[in-house]
């Protein structure tokens, strides 16, 4: 478990990563009561999912409207993009499979045909 310092620290590293990559601030919210360390592997791979799409030149523009993501627990795993919040949901119950893969992350950010 991380603590209190440790944590912050982590989502300011975060969101620099993602700010850097996107030349603007995107701020980083984390709420997790039930499984820390699965919000913090859901973090890693929505942010390290967000710096691949930046890169992409075909598909960077489907970032513009991105101002934070936020990580939250509830009772199903999801990953959704809406005005501006790129918004992940885990499911502590099911451990590690209850966070959404970097592809579904990536599918919430670039609609399929």
């Amino acid at each position: 478990s991380l603590g209190p310092v440790q944590m912050f620290n982590l989502m300011a590293r975060r969101s620099g990563l993602v700010s850097e990559a996107m030349g603007r601030l995107v701020r980083i919210n984390v709420d997790g009561q039930e499984s820390e360390a699965l919000c913090i592997e859901a973090l890693i791979v929505t942010t390290d999912a967000v710096v691949r799409i930046a890169r992409s030149p075909s598909a960077r523009p489907f970032l513009e409207r991105l101002r934070s993501i936020t990580v939250v627990e509830g009772q199903r795993s999801a990953a959704a993009y809406s005005g501006g919040d790129l918004r992940v949901v885990v499911d502590p119950r099911r451990g590690i499979a209850g966070r959404p893969s970097s592809a579904r992350v990536i599918r919430a950010v670039i609609p399929q045909d």
